[in-house]
């Protein structure tokens, strides 16, 4: 066996340790919201009441299960970034296997560097969220099913094409044309892998469905629903009523019940425009040359690389998957691909002395050099913050917080609940709905500030940290001076 063969198992943990070592987390705060609802279900058979401010089904359930069983015992922040970074480590098996059909061992090899340089891929690797779990599952899939045979592998590509969807509500249009695929060139698989899938998959829609009362197939295919509300009410409480952790909120009730619907059509000046920024920022010009080098290469793998990365692509029509932030939140699968292509182009440098190596420092290089939209990294004053709220906050007590603060709440293993909007903030703290604390910080103004207003009889502070970036801030909650609760 070649040492490049010897080498190829080991690319995983080697991408992981380069992971670790490219630069600091930048932690999602749906990461922590999915790892602190999995813990709960994994608590609710001893603890009816584990779930208080926190809403599972809102998330497809395979990140937060995984993630929430970590979660038991470490911060639900540091399992999120766990579960994240193995899954996106272990991309480097499934590709690997990809690149190495198409141009050999030293194609295999450069899956993992390119992984590694390519900024996109590496900050989602590091933010603790579910995407690279949907997209390993995906990669697994194709890679069995490109390489084998009957039954066993129809099963085996099934099931992680039910992981997939399982994990991301649009890996369901990734997993339908990898289950098309499979039915008209692998039709020895086709029985294992419905099998596979529908066994997966079937119980979250019968789930669904039942607390829905009609067939649903996504836990958020209602929000297409709350469109027509956007231009009545400001973003910041568009969020916070409709966002993770808000149920039982009116208009968030009353859009959970309806029938998907309302979405603006989609124009196509609009996807152009979006993917005129989207495309350059998340594809570095790097990436597509070597690309197109590998591209003459992969003939015979056209359509399954055009099926793992193509649907990405067409779901930016829907104005949801487009993100201002972070554009590729929605590209990924398409940059696995390109960098399935762009190894291959490397492998092609293999010919030449020292090409390959030449090539795969250039690539890192350049890789970690580009520009990148990051995502917004959390105040080094939560930490400080974190540490005080565990402290000074019984474990029995329910503490109210915006969206931007609540992650600390969850970390902190107390009871979140929902800050009020300025409209009910007045008969709040004599409702059910109340809570004991209320966190919050700059990064909730403006948008909290007329509730903080509202409330302002009602609230004692116990502490202010302050610090060159910004303010946490924490009050008791009590009735204000001629009520009673």
């Amino acid at each position: 066996m070649s040492p490049a063969r010897r080498l190829l198992p080991w690319t995983p943990a080697l991408l992981a340790l380069g992971l670790i070592l490219a630069g600091a987390p930048a932690i999602s705060p749906d990461g922590v919201e999915m790892a602190a609802a999995g813990r709960c279900l994994w608590r609710l058979l001893g603890n009816p009441d584990a779930c208080v401010g926190l809403e599972p089904t809102y998330w497809p359930p395979a990140f937060p299960l995984v993630s929430g069983l970590l979660s038991l015992g470490m911060d639900p922040a540091r399992a999120a970034l766990v579960v994240s970074l193995g899954c996106a480590s272990a991309l480097a098996w499934p590709l690997g296997r990809l690149a190495e059909r198409l141009g050999g061992a030293a194609a295999a090899l450069a899956v993992a560097p390119l992984l590694l340089a390519v900024p996109a891929l590496r900050v989602h690797a590091l933010m603790g969220e579910a995407r690279p779990m949907a997209l390993v599952a995906l990669a697994g899939a194709w890679a069995v099913a490109l390489e084998g045979e009957g039954r066993r592998a129809g099963l085996i590509a099934g099931a992680l094409l039910g992981l997939a969807a399982l994990t991301r509500p649009e890996a369901l249009a990734f997993a339908g044309l990898a289950l098309l695929w499979i039915a008209w060139a692998r039709r020895g698989q086709l029985l294992g892998a419905v099998l596979a899938f529908a066994g997966l998959f079937l119980p979250m829609v019968a789930a669904l469905s039942l607390l829905a009362g009609r067939l649903v197939v996504s836990s958020r295919g209602w929000q297409s629903a709350a469109y027509g509300w956007l231009p009545w009410m400001p973003l910041e409480w568009a969020q916070m009523e409709l966002a993770n952790g808000s149920w039982g909120t009116p208009l968030r009730a009353a859009l959970s019940t309806a029938a998907p619907g309302g979405a603006p059509p989609p124009t196509g000046e609009a996807l152009v425009d979006w993917l005129a920024f989207a495309l350059p920022a998340s594809a570095p010009w790097w990436l597509l040359g070597l690309a197109l080098l590998g591209a003459p290469r992969a003939r015979g793998a056209w359509l399954p690389l055009a099926a793992l990365g193509g649907p990405a692509l067409a779901l930016a029509w829907m104005p949801q998957a487009r993100d201002a932030v972070l554009p590729a939140n929605n590209l990924l699968p398409l940059l696995a691909a390109l960098v399935v292509l762009a190894a291959v182009g490397l492998g092609r440098l293999a010919r030449w002395r020292f090409g390959l190596p030449v090539g795969l420092a250039a690539a890192l290089g350049l890789g970690f050099v580009t520009a990148f939209p990051e995502p917004p990294r959390e105040p080094a004053l939560f930490e400080t913050a974190l540490e005080a709220l565990a402290r000074d906050v019984p474990e029995d007590a329910t503490v109210a917080a915006g969206l931007s603060t609540a992650p600390l709440v969850l970390r902190a293993d107390r009871g979140r609940r929902r800050l009020p909007p300025p409209w009910l903030a007045p008969g709040w703290v004599d409702s059910p709905e109340r809570a004991d604390f209320l966190l919050l910080s700059h990064l909730d103004q403006p948008g909290a500030g007329r509730s903080l207003a509202a409330l302002d009889g009602a609230l004692r502070l116990r502490w202010q940290l302050v610090d060159e970036a910004g303010w946490v801030a924490l009050y008791a909650v009590q009735s204000p001076v001629g009520t009673s609760r």
